[in-house]
């Protein structure tokens, strides 16, 4: 994240996700999608990936939704984590994450209750 010099904000990172990529070129899968709000969710527009057959809205990669808040999404498969023993009651995947949180998180206040 940098600060510019008048006051905004510009995030970068790279597109590296962790996982082998289709033999396919990469601007074959990457795509620039936008949804729009609900009764009870935010619209936000997103990069994502059409990985396994599915549909470029399938996998959310980074993200901004109409409040502001942003998602990106880093795989870390080489970290280990403690055991959870508690069933969450609504499972949300790591491919299902960013848009999930896109739709129902204004500000990252919002990210505790959004995933229980």
């Amino acid at each position: 994240v940098v600060n510019s010099t008048d006051g905004g904000t510009v995030i970068g990172r790279t597109m590296e996700l962790g996982i082998p990529l289709p033999d396919r070129a990469s601007n074959e899968i990457w795509s620039l999608v936008a949804t729009q709000r609900d009764e009870k969710r935010f619209g936000y527009a997103a990069i994502s990936a059409a990985l396994g057959g599915a549909t470029s809205e399938a996998f959310v990669v980074e993200g901004m939704n109409e409040k502001g808040f942003t998602v990106s999404v880093q795989t870390l498969q080489q970290s280990v984590y403690e055991n959870h023993t508690t069933p969450a009651p609504q499972p949300v995947t790591f491919d299902r994450v960013a848009a999930y949180l896109l739709q129902r998180c204004a500000s990252v206040a919002d990210v505790p209750t959004a995933l229980r």
